[in-house]
């Protein structure tokens, strides 16, 4: 039912999105692309997740356990394919749970190393979306996009203040009798244990930070290789905000609710809908190509290949 309902879903967003949009049009676009710039998003995309490997990799150093780099990578990698070929956007985080499970490691301790990677993402995405602040408030026309932004940008800030007090308060939801604030308890733990690391919170930040920003310029590569005239700049101000929203998990794989949020804000920084929906389909291609390529690594990859 909730695979059916976010198919719905999907379809409704894409309809909305394709009636502003002439397909005939994003067709001319799509077939006048230049190879190099293309190629150069592809490469932007592994080293993305080159970074996200690092980042959990970091997270989990901080917490105390030890993984190899290539084991990271390789989940990393795998878990584009579970990620954007399965109707969850968070495929790739189960899929990275029950693999390191499977080899021995506590599931808990997976889980919270999981989900706190998760955080501090969201934490580094904040720190971006409020430094393109500056640069996205000018290009803005419309009162309603510059109100969605800065609310964005207020929500990420009081969500990362509001992960570090929890952090704070981690023992005694600890100390607590209910199960399941006792759980809470551990989570806020180790975020607070990343939040004091020392040089592992820096090579945390540093990593995630570096992942949204890759992001950014494989976004501007995109453009380019479509002829749509994008800056680095613009991507910066505006794409951050866009993808967090397309992160709500309510359509398949992000698909239209990406496209809709791109529309609605790069069409208020003046360019065409034909351009900001020929970008986002454009990421959404990004994505699938890493994904097939992490497809091919789950077929070639043996079990020692993910030993921890």
């Amino acid at each position: 039912m909730k695979f059916f309902a976010k198919a719905a879903i999907t379809a409704i967003l894409l309809w909305i999105v394709f009636s502003r949009a002439d397909l005939r049009q994003l067709t001319v676009i799509w077939a006048g692309a230049k190879l190099l710039p293309l190629i150069l998003a592809v490469l932007l995309g592994v080293l993305m997740l080159v970074l996200d490997a690092t980042l959990f990799r970091s997270v989990f150093g901080a917490l105390g356990h030890r993984i190899r780099f290539i084991s990271s990578f390789l989940y990393s990698l795998v878990g584009t394919f579970v990620s954007n070929f399965t109707p969850s956007t968070i495929g790739s985080d189960v899929f990275r749970a029950v693999q390191m499970q499977r080899l021995g490691a506590p599931m808990g301790t997976v889980v919270r190393a999981v989900l706190a990677t998760r955080l501090m993402s969201f934490c580094a995405l904040a720190l971006v979306i409020v430094a393109g602040l500056p640069l996205s408030i000018p290009l803005l026309g419309d009162a309603p996009q510059r109100l969605l932004v800065i609310a964005i940008a207020l929500a990420s800030i009081v969500g990362t203040i509001a992960l570090y007090i929890a952090g704070r308060l981690g023992p005694r939801l600890i100390a607590s009798r209910l199960a399941w604030v006792n759980k809470l308890g551990f989570m806020a733990r180790d975020i607070d244990t990343i939040f004091h690391s020392g040089t592992a919170t820096l090579a945390v930040l540093a990593s995630a930070i570096g992942q949204h920003l890759l992001r950014v310029a494989s976004l501007t590569a995109l453009g380019a290789g479509l002829g749509l005239g994008v800056s680095f700049g613009t991507m910066f101000a505006l794409t951050p905000a866009a993808l967090l929203i397309a992160m709500v998990p309510v359509s398949i794989g992000s698909w239209g609710l990406r496209e809709a949020s791109f529309l609605f804000l790069l069409s208020a920084a003046g360019y065409t809908p034909i351009a900001a929906v020929a970008l986002s389909i454009a990421f959404g291609g990004l994505r699938l190509v890493l994904g097939a390529i992490g497809g091919t690594a789950w077929v070639f990859a043996g079990k020692r290949h993910y030993s921890l």
